[in-house]
């Protein structure tokens, strides 16, 4: 059986990585035994990398991560990811009102067929359409 492509959002990777969020447990285990393909860019990278560094995430969430801890999510991230070239994402038929969002559903459309895992209403919104085209838009992720 091939492995499936996983495009992980940003608040889903807070669950992963800084809430050890039980929900997130079998995607977890996946990306842990390479049983599937976590896809990456850059500007993906950036925004957890930005994310992570803020004090505040929300009214009430306080992050207060040193700067060692977050370069060891970020290492631990990389380790389960495969980078993909910006230059080589495609814009998708979807538009998202959050341009921070769109290059979610931009690489998931790339990569189709792919699953896109995020807890975002504005990217959630897609799902049906998104399907059509190969690409599973889901807050919970299944899996195989």
């Amino acid at each position: 059986m091939s492995k499936q492509t996983v495009v992980i959002d940003t608040n889903i990777l807070l669950e992963l990585f800084v809430f050890q969020d039980p929900a997130v447990e079998k995607l977890r285990e996946q990306m842990q035994t390479h049983q599937v393909i976590v896809a990456v860019c850059q500007r993906m990278e950036d925004e957890f990398s930005s994310v992570i560094a803020r004090d505040k995430f929300g009214p009430q969430t306080r992050f207060g991560l040193s700067a060692e801890r977050q370069g060891e999510l970020l290492a631990l991230w990389r380790s389960f990811t495969t980078q993909v070239s910006s230059e080589s994402i495609e814009r998708s038929p979807w538009r998202c009102k959050d341009q921070d969002d769109q290059i979610f559903l931009d690489l998931a459309f790339t990569l189709k067929p792919a699953w896109l895992i995020s807890k975002d209403h504005q990217v959630l919104k897609f799902h049906k359409r998104a399907a059509h085209d190969g690409v599973i838009i889901t807050s919970v992720y299944t899996g195989q």
